[in-house]
């Protein structure tokens, strides 16, 4: 090739490439500017506070007259001389499961509340959950009591469900209340693995195992277990089950007679729950907010929560629908087979 007409080629491709590269600029620059626009803002007014939560008002009757109510605040503060007091609660759902990645949001929204919101005085649980892993309630409920600590009220409102786990997670807040409706207990804990012995002689599949003691393979789903295997499994059962028993009679006040009515794996209606002592009130979640009110002095509160929103940028990225398909698949291909045999403060019906 001629060098006269390698300098022409090279000089005729500068215009395009250049212009190539500039509206790659351009076209990230404004995938980036709408994204911010995107995940900064939406229609009620909050903004992002962390991760991919936003902050909104939380929409019922109770915040609806919320300027009505301030007034009349000032009003009575100007007749009894009191100041008004103001503070901020945050409204916390623990919904489904406790496992996972609902571990992660329900403690990324205890974190926010403690430390991203300003002038938190209280937070309310809204409850519809019936429990979960062992290890995960209890991790959970040492994060609220810590908390508590801090002079945080919490108070619970169980919408439609508090079993096991999620009673266990809340059982020593400050207040509990219950709506007409919800079901309320499952105060135990559960172990469950399968047994598929049968089947996979039937199947003609055998499963060779090398073990260096009798108990190492205990709960496999491939024999039957042993009277002694049940004996090691119990003694597990019976310590997390009297550390949940001690956590909601040292919670609810109980005595020792009304801890072994409640702690049978027995579910109640509201009324029948309020008897026993595992639900202070049966009302709606204004009652909750009243209390929380009660609790803190705050006359007409600024009432919070936080909701995981997936932004413009979200697409492209791990949150991307894309992306979850392909984890779900790995997930599905990578556990496929038995259940791992686990511990369990739920409700399994």
């Amino acid at each position: 090739m001629a060098p006269w007409f390698r300098r022409t080629l090279i000089k005729g491709l500068i215009g395009p490439v250049a212009y190539g590269v500039v509206s790659v600029l351009v076209c990230l620059f404004y995938v980036w500017f709408v994204g911010n626009i995107f995940s900064g803002s939406n229609l009620s007014g909050g903004k992002k506070v962390y991760k991919n939560y936003i902050e909104k008002f939380f929409i019922s009757e109770i915040v609806a007259d919320r300027e009505v109510a301030l007034e009349r605040v000032f009003e009575d503060s100007l007749s009894t001389g009191q100041k008004p007091k103001e503070g901020t609660f945050v409204i916390v759902p623990i919904n489904g499961p406790i496992f996972d990645e609902n571990v992660q949001r329900i403690w990324d929204q205890l974190y926010i509340a403690v430390k991203i919101t300003p002038n938190l005085k209280a937070i309310i649980f809204l409850v519809d959950s019936p429990g979960g892993g062992v290890t995960e309630s209890d991790y959970l409920f040492e994060e609220i009591r810590k908390i508590r600590t801090r002079g945080v009220k919490t108070v619970v409102f169980i919408n439609s469900l508090s079993a096991s786990g999620a009673y266990y997670m809340t059982a020593q807040s400050d207040k509990i209340i219950s709506s007409p409706t919800a079901i309320v207990g499952s105060i135990g804990v559960i172990w469950e693995s399968m047994n598929i012995e049968e089947l996979s002689r039937k199947l003609g599949i055998s499963v060779n195992t090398i073990k260096s003691s009798d108990m190492k393979d205990i709960g496999s789903p491939f024999k039957k277990m042993s009277d002694d295997e049940k004996i090691v499994l119990r003694k597990i059962i019976d310590y997390n089950y009297d550390r949940f028993r001690s956590i909601v009679q040292k919670g609810r006040g109980l005595s020792n007679s009304q801890i072994n009515l409640v702690s049978t794996g027995e579910v109640w209606h509201p009324e029948k729950a309020k008897a026993l002592g595992l639900v202070d009130e049966v009302g709606y979640v204004n009652r909750a907010v009243d209390i929380a009110r009660e609790l803190t002095g705050v006359n007409v509160p600024t009432i919070v929560t936080y909701e995981e929103e997936t932004t413009f940028l979200d697409i492209f990225g791990v949150r991307s629908p894309v992306v979850g398909l392909i984890k779900d698949l790995d997930n599905t291909v990578s556990k496929a087979g038995i259940p791992t045999p686990r511990l369990l403060y739920m409700w399994i019906p």
